[in-house]
Protein backbone atom coordinates (compact mmCIF):
# COMPACT_ATOMS: atom_id res chain seq x y z
CA UNK A 1 0.00 0.00 0.00
CA UNK A 2 1.18 3.46 -1.37
CA UNK A 3 1.87 5.18 2.33
CA UNK A 4 3.25 8.68 1.19
CA UNK A 5 4.05 11.05 -2.17
CA UNK A 6 5.64 14.01 -3.56
CA UNK A 7 4.30 15.84 -6.84
CA UNK A 8 7.06 18.50 -8.38
CA UNK A 9 8.55 18.35 -11.61
CA UNK A 10 11.68 16.32 -12.39
CA UNK A 11 13.14 16.02 -15.39
CA UNK A 12 13.01 19.85 -16.13
CA UNK A 13 9.68 20.00 -18.81
CA UNK A 14 7.76 22.33 -16.74
CA UNK A 15 5.42 19.17 -15.97
CA UNK A 16 4.55 18.07 -12.64
CA UNK A 17 5.84 14.20 -12.15
CA UNK A 18 5.12 11.97 -9.62
CA UNK A 19 6.95 9.83 -6.66
CA UNK A 20 5.76 6.94 -4.41
CA UNK A 21 6.96 5.49 -1.81
CA UNK A 22 6.14 1.55 -1.30
CA UNK A 23 6.87 -0.26 1.77
CA UNK A 24 7.33 -3.61 1.65
CA UNK A 25 6.98 -5.61 5.03
CA UNK A 26 10.12 -6.58 6.27
CA UNK A 27 11.72 -6.25 3.62
CA UNK A 28 13.59 -2.68 1.66
CA UNK A 29 10.96 -0.59 0.12
CA UNK A 30 10.59 1.44 -3.23
CA UNK A 31 10.10 4.44 -4.75
CA UNK A 32 8.52 4.79 -7.93
CA UNK A 33 8.59 7.43 -10.10
CA UNK A 34 5.94 8.46 -12.74
CA UNK A 35 6.73 11.12 -15.37
CA UNK A 36 4.18 13.63 -16.48
CA UNK A 37 3.51 13.01 -20.51
CA UNK A 38 2.49 16.66 -21.01
CA UNK A 39 -0.07 18.16 -22.83
CA UNK A 40 -0.66 17.93 -26.76
CA UNK A 41 -3.14 19.93 -28.13
CA UNK A 42 -5.48 20.65 -25.28
CA UNK A 43 -5.20 16.98 -23.86
CA UNK A 44 -3.22 15.82 -20.83
CA UNK A 45 -1.26 12.64 -22.30
CA UNK A 46 -1.20 11.08 -18.43
CA UNK A 47 2.14 9.46 -16.45
CA UNK A 48 3.97 7.52 -18.94
CA UNK A 49 7.96 6.33 -17.87
CA UNK A 50 8.24 4.57 -13.92
CA UNK A 51 11.86 4.61 -12.48
CA UNK A 52 12.05 2.61 -9.65
CA UNK A 53 14.60 3.18 -6.70
CA UNK A 54 15.39 0.61 -4.14
CA UNK A 55 14.92 2.20 -0.67
CA UNK A 56 15.56 1.11 3.02
CA UNK A 57 12.59 -0.73 5.01
CA UNK A 58 9.37 0.62 5.59
CA UNK A 59 10.05 4.40 4.08
CA UNK A 60 7.06 6.30 5.08
CA UNK A 61 8.03 9.95 4.23
CA UNK A 62 9.05 11.64 0.79
CA UNK A 63 9.80 14.56 -0.21
CA UNK A 64 11.09 16.54 -3.54
CA UNK A 65 13.70 19.80 -3.29
CA UNK A 66 17.18 20.40 -4.24
CA UNK A 67 20.30 19.31 -1.94
CA UNK A 68 22.77 20.33 -4.54
CA UNK A 69 21.57 23.00 -6.53
CA UNK A 70 22.55 21.05 -9.98
CA UNK A 71 20.83 19.14 -12.80
CA UNK A 72 17.14 18.71 -11.36
CA UNK A 73 14.98 18.62 -7.97
CA UNK A 74 16.27 15.72 -5.63
CA UNK A 75 14.18 13.34 -3.49
CA UNK A 76 14.72 12.20 -0.23
CA UNK A 77 13.20 9.46 1.72
CA UNK A 78 12.61 8.34 5.42
CA UNK A 79 12.68 4.84 6.31
CA UNK A 80 11.04 3.92 9.68
CA UNK A 81 12.25 0.55 9.90
CA UNK A 82 15.83 1.56 9.81
CA UNK A 83 15.45 5.24 11.21
CA UNK A 84 17.52 6.73 8.05
CA UNK A 85 16.96 9.07 5.66
CA UNK A 86 18.37 8.55 1.62
CA UNK A 87 19.01 11.53 -0.60
CA UNK A 88 18.49 10.38 -4.11
CA UNK A 89 20.39 13.40 -6.54
CA UNK A 90 18.75 13.86 -9.70
CA UNK A 91 20.56 14.74 -12.85
CA UNK A 92 17.97 16.90 -14.20
CA UNK A 93 17.55 15.22 -17.51
CA UNK A 94 14.42 15.02 -19.35
CA UNK A 95 14.74 10.92 -18.69
CA UNK A 96 16.29 11.34 -15.09
CA UNK A 97 18.72 9.46 -13.41
CA UNK A 98 18.81 9.34 -9.76
CA UNK A 99 22.04 8.06 -8.13
CA UNK A 100 21.87 7.60 -4.15
CA UNK A 101 23.58 10.57 -2.73
CA UNK A 102 24.21 8.39 0.77
CA UNK A 103 21.79 8.05 3.90
CA UNK A 104 22.35 9.93 7.51
CA UNK A 105 21.19 8.23 10.72
CA UNK A 106 18.54 10.17 12.09
CA UNK A 107 16.91 8.52 15.20
CA UNK A 108 14.18 5.92 16.17
CA UNK A 109 11.13 5.59 13.43
CA UNK A 110 11.42 8.26 10.97
CA UNK A 111 7.88 9.35 10.00
CA UNK A 112 7.85 12.46 7.51
CA UNK A 113 11.22 14.29 5.85
CA UNK A 114 11.45 17.82 4.06
CA UNK A 115 12.99 19.94 2.36
CA UNK A 116 13.40 23.33 3.44
CA UNK A 117 15.91 26.42 2.95
CA UNK A 118 15.78 27.34 5.87
CA UNK A 119 18.70 29.68 5.61
CA UNK A 120 17.98 31.35 2.58
CA UNK A 121 20.75 30.03 0.40
CA UNK A 122 20.86 28.00 -2.56
CA UNK A 123 20.72 24.50 -0.82
CA UNK A 124 17.81 23.11 0.68
CA UNK A 125 17.99 21.76 4.36
CA UNK A 126 16.66 18.86 5.27
CA UNK A 127 13.74 18.50 8.32
CA UNK A 128 12.96 14.95 9.45
CA UNK A 129 9.63 14.13 12.28
CA UNK A 130 11.52 11.08 14.48
CA UNK A 131 8.58 10.15 15.67
CA UNK A 132 10.09 7.17 18.04
CA UNK A 133 11.98 10.29 19.31
CA UNK A 134 9.59 12.80 19.56
CA UNK A 135 11.65 14.89 18.03
CA UNK A 136 12.23 16.77 14.91
CA UNK A 137 15.97 17.22 13.64
CA UNK A 138 17.03 19.86 11.38
CA UNK A 139 20.19 18.77 9.20
CA UNK A 140 21.88 22.08 7.35
CA UNK A 141 22.86 21.32 4.35
CA UNK A 142 26.84 22.54 3.71
CA UNK A 143 26.80 23.27 0.33
CA UNK A 144 25.47 20.24 -1.52
CA UNK A 145 27.13 17.31 0.27
CA UNK A 146 25.20 15.18 2.26
CA UNK A 147 24.03 16.72 4.80
CA UNK A 148 26.40 16.31 8.08
CA UNK A 149 25.10 14.64 11.62
CA UNK A 150 27.30 17.34 13.31
CA UNK A 151 25.28 20.41 12.34
CA UNK A 152 22.04 19.54 12.87
CA UNK A 153 19.92 20.24 15.30
CA UNK A 154 17.02 18.71 17.54
CA UNK A 155 14.29 20.08 18.19
CA UNK A 156 12.14 18.24 21.05
CA UNK A 157 8.10 17.65 20.32
CA UNK A 158 5.01 16.08 21.82
CA UNK A 159 4.11 12.59 21.75
CA UNK A 160 4.84 11.03 17.82
CA UNK A 161 5.68 13.69 15.62
CA UNK A 162 4.17 11.77 12.04
CA UNK A 163 3.87 14.75 9.10
CA UNK A 164 6.40 18.20 8.85
CA UNK A 165 5.49 21.57 6.78
CA UNK A 166 7.72 24.61 6.12
CA UNK A 167 5.98 28.05 5.54
CA UNK A 168 6.61 31.56 6.58
CA UNK A 169 4.48 31.78 9.47
CA UNK A 170 5.58 34.75 11.11
CA UNK A 171 5.71 36.92 7.91
CA UNK A 172 9.07 37.62 8.30
CA UNK A 173 12.09 37.03 5.90
CA UNK A 174 12.48 32.97 6.80
CA UNK A 175 10.84 30.19 6.63
CA UNK A 176 9.61 28.49 10.06
CA UNK A 177 8.57 24.50 10.66
CA UNK A 178 5.36 22.95 11.48
CA UNK A 179 4.88 19.69 12.69
CA UNK A 180 1.90 17.54 14.18
CA UNK A 181 1.68 14.94 16.91
CA UNK A 182 -0.10 12.10 16.19
CA UNK A 183 -0.69 11.21 20.14
CA UNK A 184 -0.32 13.98 21.43
CA UNK A 185 -3.12 15.56 19.30
CA UNK A 186 -0.90 18.60 19.11
CA UNK A 187 0.07 21.27 16.40
CA UNK A 188 3.44 22.91 17.37
CA UNK A 189 5.10 25.55 15.34
CA UNK A 190 9.08 26.07 15.31
CA UNK A 191 10.00 29.71 14.31
CA UNK A 192 12.73 30.84 12.76
CA UNK A 193 15.05 33.30 14.33
CA UNK A 194 16.83 33.58 11.40
CA UNK A 195 19.71 32.21 8.91
CA UNK A 196 17.98 28.73 10.03
CA UNK A 197 18.87 28.99 13.97
CA UNK A 198 15.27 27.26 14.91
CA UNK A 199 13.98 28.50 18.47
CA UNK A 200 13.37 25.02 20.33
CA UNK A 201 10.64 26.42 22.57
CA UNK A 202 7.60 26.02 19.93
CA UNK A 203 4.14 27.20 19.88
CA UNK A 204 1.22 24.75 20.78
CA UNK A 205 -2.42 24.00 19.25
CA UNK A 206 -4.45 21.38 20.27
CA UNK A 207 -5.79 19.40 16.83
CA UNK A 208 -8.21 16.47 16.46
CA UNK A 209 -7.57 13.29 17.80
CA UNK A 210 -4.42 11.73 15.96
CA UNK A 211 -3.60 14.10 13.03
CA UNK A 212 -2.24 11.98 10.27
CA UNK A 213 -0.81 15.02 7.82
CA UNK A 214 -0.46 18.58 8.51
CA UNK A 215 -0.71 21.11 5.08
CA UNK A 216 -0.11 25.00 4.73
CA UNK A 217 -2.05 26.82 2.81
CA UNK A 218 -3.39 30.64 2.17
CA UNK A 219 -7.61 29.80 2.74
CA UNK A 220 -8.47 33.15 3.48
CA UNK A 221 -6.56 35.16 0.80
CA UNK A 222 -4.72 37.58 3.19
CA UNK A 223 -1.53 36.44 1.71
CA UNK A 224 -0.57 34.19 4.69
CA UNK A 225 -0.45 30.63 5.30
CA UNK A 226 -2.92 29.17 7.06
CA UNK A 227 -2.83 25.35 8.43
CA UNK A 228 -5.20 21.93 8.66
CA UNK A 229 -4.77 18.74 9.49
CA UNK A 230 -6.26 15.09 8.45
CA UNK A 231 -6.83 13.70 11.81
CA UNK A 232 -7.26 9.50 11.28
CA UNK A 233 -9.13 9.32 15.04
CA UNK A 234 -11.10 12.03 15.68
CA UNK A 235 -12.64 11.79 12.21
CA UNK A 236 -12.10 15.19 11.23
CA UNK A 237 -10.24 18.17 9.64
CA UNK A 238 -8.74 20.78 11.97
CA UNK A 239 -8.49 24.71 10.36
CA UNK A 240 -5.42 26.79 12.22
CA UNK A 241 -6.40 30.18 10.53
CA UNK A 242 -3.35 32.37 10.99
CA UNK A 243 -3.85 35.85 12.71
CA UNK A 244 -0.14 37.71 11.85
CA UNK A 245 2.79 37.27 13.14
CA UNK A 246 3.04 33.97 13.77
CA UNK A 247 0.08 33.90 15.45
CA UNK A 248 -3.11 31.35 14.58
CA UNK A 249 -7.07 30.96 15.99
CA UNK A 250 -7.87 27.95 17.79
CA UNK A 251 -8.48 24.80 15.47
CA UNK A 252 -12.26 24.96 14.17
CA UNK A 253 -12.50 21.14 13.32
CA UNK A 254 -14.65 20.06 10.56
CA UNK A 255 -16.48 16.39 10.72
CA UNK A 256 -15.64 14.39 7.67
CA UNK A 257 -17.15 10.70 7.02
CA UNK A 258 -14.94 8.31 9.10
CA UNK A 259 -11.17 8.53 9.45
CA UNK A 260 -9.11 11.13 7.81
CA UNK A 261 -6.08 10.10 6.03
CA UNK A 262 -4.92 12.51 3.45
CA UNK A 263 -5.39 15.98 2.76
CA UNK A 264 -4.64 18.83 -0.12
CA UNK A 265 -5.82 22.24 -0.55
CA UNK A 266 -7.43 22.78 -4.11
CA UNK A 267 -9.17 24.91 -5.89
CA UNK A 268 -12.30 23.44 -6.88
CA UNK A 269 -14.43 26.68 -7.68
CA UNK A 270 -14.41 26.72 -11.90
CA UNK A 271 -15.73 30.17 -11.62
CA UNK A 272 -12.36 31.45 -9.48
CA UNK A 273 -9.64 29.66 -11.16
CA UNK A 274 -6.32 31.04 -10.52
CA UNK A 275 -7.76 33.61 -7.78
CA UNK A 276 -10.33 31.96 -5.68
CA UNK A 277 -10.34 30.50 -2.23
CA UNK A 278 -8.59 26.90 -1.65
CA UNK A 279 -11.11 23.69 -0.73
CA UNK A 280 -9.81 21.04 0.95
CA UNK A 281 -9.60 17.40 -0.47
CA UNK A 282 -9.15 14.65 1.84
CA UNK A 283 -9.11 10.87 1.71
CA UNK A 284 -11.59 9.39 4.32
CA UNK A 285 -11.74 5.73 5.38
CA UNK A 286 -15.13 5.13 4.12
CA UNK A 287 -15.34 1.00 5.29
CA UNK A 288 -15.44 -0.74 2.30
CA UNK A 289 -13.12 1.19 0.65
CA UNK A 290 -12.03 5.11 1.31
CA UNK A 291 -13.58 7.73 -0.94
CA UNK A 292 -12.55 11.57 -1.80
CA UNK A 293 -14.81 14.28 0.55
CA UNK A 294 -14.41 17.61 -0.01
CA UNK A 295 -14.88 20.62 1.98
CA UNK A 296 -15.79 23.58 -0.10
CA UNK A 297 -14.40 27.12 1.10
CA UNK A 298 -16.90 29.52 1.42
CA UNK A 299 -14.59 32.60 2.50
CA UNK A 300 -16.80 35.56 3.08
CA UNK A 301 -14.14 38.17 2.41
CA UNK A 302 -17.00 41.45 3.00
CA UNK A 303 -17.17 39.91 6.86
CA UNK A 304 -13.43 38.46 6.81
CA UNK A 305 -15.20 34.71 7.86
CA UNK A 306 -13.47 31.37 6.73
CA UNK A 307 -16.66 29.57 6.32
CA UNK A 308 -16.50 25.48 5.04
CA UNK A 309 -19.25 23.36 3.69
CA UNK A 310 -20.23 20.11 5.14
CA UNK A 311 -18.03 17.53 3.93
CA UNK A 312 -19.89 16.21 0.05
CA UNK A 313 -18.05 12.94 -1.58
CA UNK A 314 -16.11 13.53 -5.06
CA UNK A 315 -16.52 10.51 -7.25
CA UNK A 316 -12.72 9.69 -7.49
CA UNK A 317 -12.93 5.75 -8.50
CA UNK A 318 -10.16 3.04 -7.36
CA UNK A 319 -9.46 2.89 -3.07
CA UNK A 320 -7.47 6.43 -2.64
CA UNK A 321 -5.13 6.30 0.03
CA UNK A 322 -3.43 9.94 -0.74
CA UNK A 323 -4.15 13.03 -2.49
CA UNK A 324 -2.71 15.75 -3.52
CA UNK A 325 -2.90 18.44 -6.09
CA UNK A 326 -0.85 20.38 -9.16
CA UNK A 327 -1.70 21.61 -12.67
CA UNK A 328 -0.80 18.44 -14.44
CA UNK A 329 -1.84 19.73 -17.86
CA UNK A 330 -0.56 23.09 -17.39
CA UNK A 331 -4.17 24.95 -17.91
CA UNK A 332 -3.72 27.16 -15.32
CA UNK A 333 -6.28 25.12 -12.96
CA UNK A 334 -5.95 22.55 -10.18
CA UNK A 335 -5.99 19.20 -10.51
CA UNK A 336 -6.18 16.23 -8.37
CA UNK A 337 -3.85 12.94 -8.44
CA UNK A 338 -5.17 10.23 -5.54
CA UNK A 339 -2.91 6.99 -5.23
CA UNK A 340 -4.62 4.16 -5.14
CA UNK A 341 -3.59 0.48 -2.68
CA UNK A 342 -2.32 -1.01 -5.10
CA UNK A 343 -2.54 -4.61 -3.24
CA UNK A 344 -2.95 -7.50 -5.92
CA UNK A 345 -3.28 -4.95 -8.94
CA UNK A 346 -0.97 -5.95 -11.67
CA UNK A 347 2.29 -4.58 -12.44
CA UNK A 348 5.25 -4.49 -14.54
CA UNK A 349 7.13 -7.77 -14.69
CA UNK A 350 9.67 -7.48 -11.91
CA UNK A 351 8.32 -4.37 -10.62
CA UNK A 352 6.69 -2.83 -7.40
CA UNK A 353 4.28 -0.02 -6.86
CA UNK A 354 1.97 2.04 -8.73
CA UNK A 355 1.33 2.04 -12.57
CA UNK A 356 -0.19 4.74 -14.58
CA UNK A 357 -3.33 3.11 -15.62
CA UNK A 358 -4.60 1.00 -12.77
CA UNK A 359 -3.17 2.65 -9.17
CA UNK A 360 -3.20 6.35 -10.03
CA UNK A 361 -6.41 8.37 -10.04
CA UNK A 362 -6.46 12.06 -11.80
CA UNK A 363 -9.11 14.82 -11.65
CA UNK A 364 -8.72 17.05 -14.20
CA UNK A 365 -10.53 20.07 -13.90
CA UNK A 366 -12.40 21.60 -17.11
CA UNK A 367 -13.78 24.76 -17.98
CA UNK A 368 -15.85 26.13 -20.65
CA UNK A 369 -13.91 27.60 -23.37
CA UNK A 370 -15.80 30.58 -24.41
CA UNK A 371 -15.35 30.39 -28.20
CA UNK A 372 -14.29 33.42 -30.29
CA UNK A 373 -16.46 35.81 -31.18
CA UNK A 374 -16.83 36.03 -35.12
CA UNK A 375 -15.80 32.22 -35.31
CA UNK A 376 -18.25 31.67 -38.18
CA UNK A 377 -15.94 28.45 -39.52
CA UNK A 378 -15.55 26.81 -36.53
CA UNK A 379 -12.02 26.60 -36.12
CA UNK A 380 -11.39 28.05 -33.02
CA UNK A 381 -10.00 31.52 -34.23
CA UNK A 382 -11.37 34.15 -36.08
CA UNK A 383 -9.31 35.45 -39.30
CA UNK A 384 -9.61 35.96 -43.19
CA UNK A 385 -11.00 32.98 -43.50
CA UNK A 386 -14.43 34.07 -41.79
CA UNK A 387 -15.04 36.84 -43.93
CA UNK A 388 -14.40 34.61 -46.67
CA UNK A 389 -17.02 31.99 -44.91
CA UNK A 390 -19.63 35.14 -44.33
CA UNK A 391 -19.49 36.10 -47.87
CA UNK A 392 -19.86 33.51 -49.19
CA UNK A 393 -23.14 33.14 -47.85
CA UNK A 394 -24.34 36.29 -48.13
CA UNK A 395 -28.45 36.78 -48.26
CA UNK A 396 -28.57 33.62 -46.29
CA UNK A 397 -31.33 32.88 -43.28
CA UNK A 398 -34.30 35.59 -41.87
CA UNK A 399 -34.78 37.85 -38.97
CA UNK A 400 -34.31 35.47 -36.00
CA UNK A 401 -33.55 32.56 -37.32
CA UNK A 402 -31.04 30.22 -35.62
CA UNK A 403 -27.58 28.66 -37.28
CA UNK A 404 -27.88 30.90 -40.31
CA UNK A 405 -24.27 30.02 -42.28
CA UNK A 406 -22.35 33.11 -41.81
CA UNK A 407 -24.18 34.56 -39.26
CA UNK A 408 -21.35 36.27 -36.98
CA UNK A 409 -23.38 38.63 -34.79
CA UNK A 410 -26.53 36.55 -34.01
CA UNK A 411 -29.37 38.39 -35.96
CA UNK A 412 -30.31 35.27 -38.60
CA UNK A 413 -29.47 37.17 -41.24
CA UNK A 414 -25.89 36.55 -42.94
CA UNK A 415 -25.25 40.38 -44.34
CA UNK A 416 -22.40 43.28 -44.62
CA UNK A 417 -22.78 43.33 -40.36
CA UNK A 418 -21.61 40.11 -40.11
CA UNK A 419 -18.66 41.26 -42.35
CA UNK A 420 -18.01 44.32 -39.79
CA UNK A 421 -18.25 42.21 -36.69
CA UNK A 422 -15.49 39.57 -37.69
CA UNK A 423 -13.25 42.31 -38.78
CA UNK A 424 -13.72 43.68 -35.16
CA UNK A 425 -12.84 40.32 -33.81
CA UNK A 426 -9.43 39.67 -35.83
CA UNK A 427 -7.03 37.81 -34.32
CA UNK A 428 -8.83 36.00 -31.53
CA UNK A 429 -7.34 32.44 -30.90
CA UNK A 430 -8.66 30.37 -28.21
CA UNK A 431 -5.61 28.51 -28.27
Amino acid sequence: TPVAAAIDDLNGDGNPDLAVAIPNGTNPGDVVVLLNNGTVGNTWQGFGTTIQLAVGVDPRGIDIGDFDATGGLDIAIANSADGTVQVFANDGLLSPSFVSAGEINVGNFPQDVLFANLDNDKWDDLAVAVSGDDAVRVFEDLGGALYSTGSSSVLLTAAEPVSLVSANLDNDKWDDLAVVNFAGNTLQRFFNLGSGVIDPMPASSPVGAGPMQLIAADLDLDGLPDLATANMLGDSVSVLRSTGAGNFAPAVNLPVGGAALSIAAVNLDPDEVGQGDLDLAVVVDGGASNVIEVLRNDYDAVNDQLIFAPATTLTAGGNPTLVLSSDLNADGQDDLVTVNDESGAPAPAGARGPTPTNDIGVLLQSIAVQPCPGDVDGDGSTGTADITFVVSNLGAGSPGAQGTPGDANGDGVTDVSDITFVVSNLGCDIE
